[in-house]
């Protein structure tokens, strides 16, 4: 019985550090900024004394320029998370968690009526599936997945050249690919 305690939470905080990071390299992919990130029991001023169990720390805004692009993007990386979950976990499409933080960002900030709601998020839970199913994205979550889990943070910095370096990894896997198949072509 222990022991299926114990796999339930391994298996809870991998899920988690999948979410968040889903989350965080979204972030990275939108240009939006952000700390770092943070899975276990979490105290936040921003959950008015609840606690979570992982969360994503970003800067306050002072003003933006263009809000409704600004809206725009944190609309794909608050749906990113679930994408993120169920693309690495089961393989399949799915952005059905933070569903009320994007419903509230769409009718509150974007004015979108609710009865529009719905077909108004469409293309935006296509772009976030879209994105969780980058192979990079998965191959940087795959590595840094152990390592939030072990530490319970991780900074943006190593987030961040976690990022570059399965990035680049994939573009000059696509550029060998390429040229390789010019040769056999030609």
């Amino acid at each position: 019985m222990a022991n299926k305690v114990a796999l339930r939470k391994e298996l809870n905080l991998q899920s988690t550090a999948c979410h968040e990071l889903s989350h965080a390299l979204a972030c990275i992919h939108l240009r939006l900024p952000f700390i770092d990130v943070r899975i276990g029991r979490i105290r936040h001023r921003k959950l008015k004394g609840k606690e979570a169990a992982g969360y994503v720390q970003r800067p306050r805004y002072a003003h933006v320029k263009d809000e409704a692009n600004f809206w725009r993007r944190e609309i794909v990386m608050a749906l990113a998370g679930g994408a993120g979950t169920w693309a690495l976990f089961f393989g399949r499409d799915g952005v059905e968690q933070d569903e009320k933080q994007v419903r509230n960002i769409v009718t509150h900030h974007l004015r979108v009526p609710k009865d529009r709601v719905d077909s108004f998020l469409k293309p935006f839970r296509k772009r976030a599936t879209k994105f969780a199913q980058l192979p990079y994205i998965q191959s940087t979550m795959e590595e840094l997945i152990p390592a939030l889990v072990e530490k319970g943070k991780l900074t943006a910095r190593e987030i961040r050249a976690s990022h570059q370096k399965h990035k680049a990894f994939e573009m000059r896997s696509r550029h060998f690919l390429k040229s390789a198949m010019t040769k056999v072509a030609v």
